[in-house]
């Protein structure tokens, strides 16, 4: 399912944002509503980009549904270097071999 970003108001006048899984954006901003906001705009949720120097490795997508996702990250070079684009990002690679975990700093490990 798609992830999506929203800026709405609610029932006190303040802007309120977030990010959300949703089949559609319309679908979003029904739920938004139902949830008692008003909905000022809904579009694809932003990737985070993770780069070492000028060079990105990847597009990371967060999503709530998905807190063990498996992608394949092609990297050719030093991992400490990787490790400090990723913590640059509040990402944190532990692992080693064929087995990485990346993971956003201060959450909890996987089981």
């Amino acid at each position: 399912m798609p992830d999506f970003a929203y800026q709405a108001v609610d029932v006190a006048g303040r802007r309120v944002r977030g990010r959300e899984e949703a089949p559609s954006p319309l679908a979003l901003t029904r739920g938004l509503e139902a949830r008692g906001l008003v909905v000022i705009a809904v579009g694809e949720a932003p990737a985070t980009a993770v780069r070492v120097g000028d060079t990105q490795l990847a597009r990371l997508r967060t999503t709530q549904r998905c807190p063990q996702c498996r992608a394949e990250l092609h990297y050719a070079g030093d991992p400490a270097r990787l490790q400090l684009a990723l913590a640059q990002r509040d990402l944190a690679l532990s692992g080693g071999g064929t087995a990485w975990t990346l993971q956003r700093r201060g959450a909890a490990a996987p089981q």
